[in-house]
């Protein structure tokens, strides 16, 4: 199963993050980088394209965008897709953590992390494809303008 094919249970997960009012260390700190009590409820969903992380405050949602492959220039323009979601959304974490292309790290407190925005943006990945086909363009279409500004006699 995909993340896209299981998101209304992703969504559910969002909407019911709370704030841990009985803390063993007395801070609103998001469980998912403490884990020291049973309280954060921490559990892991794996998915074909990803992997999401649960607790009780907090979650993480690890993306995997299958279709830009191994090639450097699609995987160059993912990067800064998601570096420049990551300047629009602070939800989207401006590094990925390791062995994924794209980290969502929620804290319930975080107005930002609306589900809708949420839902959008993974929905979009669906067709990262095609985004980056028209990234690819652009960059071909520069290129074949530099030439003629700058190279040709």
């Amino acid at each position: 199963m995909r993340i896209t094919e299981d998101l209304p249970n992703i969504l559910s997960l969002i909407r019911s993050l709370r704030k841990v009012s009985d803390c063993p260390k007395k801070v609103d700190l998001a469980c998912l980088f403490c884990l020291e009590c049973d309280k954060a409820g921490y559990r892991e969903l794996e998915y074909e394209d990803g992997v999401v992380k649960v607790t009780k405050n907090s979650m993480q949602i690890n993306i995997k965008l299958i279709a830009i492959g191994e090639d450097p220039i699609n995987r160059a323009l993912a990067a800064e897709i998601v570096r420049q979601l990551s300047a629009k959304y602070r939800f989207v974490a401006d590094e990925p953590e390791s062995g994924y292309d794209m980290t969502l790290f929620i804290l319930h407190s975080d107005p930002s992390a609306n589900p809708s925005i949420i839902t959008a943006i993974i929905q979009k990945l669906e067709n990262i494809g095609s985004i980056l086909a028209e990234g690819r363009l652009a960059i071909k279409n520069w290129t074949r303008g530099a030439i003629e500004r700058y190279f040709s006699v």
